[in-house]
C-alpha cells in the first residue's frame, strides 16, 4: 500500500491501521499509524484530518496515563477545530480534556470542559454526545456529594439514551444510576 500515489488513501489506511492497534491496545503500534497518517495529513494541509488524528493520539496517550501529553494533542485537536467550526469535533475535544482533568482530580476544570462540550452537543443536535456528557456531569455532582443535581442530570441522560435507543449508553447510565444511589446511602434504589 505505501507505493500508492494517492496520498488520502495511505492516510486512511495508516489512520484504520491506529485505530485497530488502539483496539488491541498496542498503543506503541496505534501511535505509529497514527504518526505516519498525521504527516500525510500535513503534507495535503487536511485541516480536519489533522484535527480528528491529533485526538487519536491523544486518546491514546490519555490511555497510557500520560495527561500531559494527552492534554497536548487535545488542545491542538481543539485549536484546529475551532479555526474550522468542526462544533463536533470541539464537542469531542471538550469532552475528552474533561476525562484528562478528572483523572487529575482537576474537577472543577473537567466540569468546565464538560459544560462546553455540552452546550454544543446541543447547538449541533448530537444527542448521544449530550447524553453522554450529562451522565459524566452527574459523576462529578456524584463525587462532589451533589446527589440532587446528579439524579437530575442522570433522568435527562436517560431520558435521551432511551429516546435514541442507545443500549451501551443506557447501560452505562444505570450503572451510574447505582454508584450514585450507592455514595447516597439508598441501597435500596440502587
Amino acid at each position: 500500500y505505501e507505493n500508492l500515489k494517492d496520498s488520502s488513501k495511505i492516510s486512511k489506511i495508516y489512520n484504520t491501521l491506529g485505530t485497530i492497534f488502539a483496539a488491541q491496545n498496542k498503543n506503541n503500534e496505534a501511535l505509529r499509524y497514527y504518526n505516519k497518517n498525521l504527516n500525510i495529513q500535513k503534507a495535503l494541509n487536511d485541516s480536519l484530518g489533522i484535527s480528528k488524528t491529533l485526538n487519536n493520539l491523544g486518546i491514546i496517550f490519555d490511555k497510557q496515563n500520560n495527561n500531559e501529553q494527552a492534554l497536548k494533542y487535545y488542545f491542538n485537536s481543539l485549536e484546529i477545530a475551532e479555526k474550522t467550526k468542526d462544533k463536533e469535533q470541539e464537542a469531542l475535544c471538550h469532552n475528552n480534556l474533561a476525562v484528562v482533568y478528572y483523572k487529575k482530580g482537576e474537577k472543577d476544570k473537567a466540569f468546565e470542559c464538560y459544560q462546553k462540550s455540552l452546550a454544543i452537543n446541543k447547538e449541533i443536535k448530537d444527542k448521544s454526545g449530550e447524553a453522554l456528557v450529562l451522565m459524566n456531569i452527574a459523576d462529578i455532582y456524584r463525587i462532589k456529594k451533589n446527589f440532587s443535581q446528579s439524579l437530575k442530570n442522570l433522568e435527562s441522560s436517560l431520558e435521551i439514551a432511551q429516546e435514541i435507543n442507545s443500549p451501551d449508553l443506557l447501560k452505562d447510565i444505570y450503572l451510574t444510576f447505582s454508584e450514585t444511589y450507592e455514595a447516597k446511602g439508598n441501597s435500596d434504589s440502587a
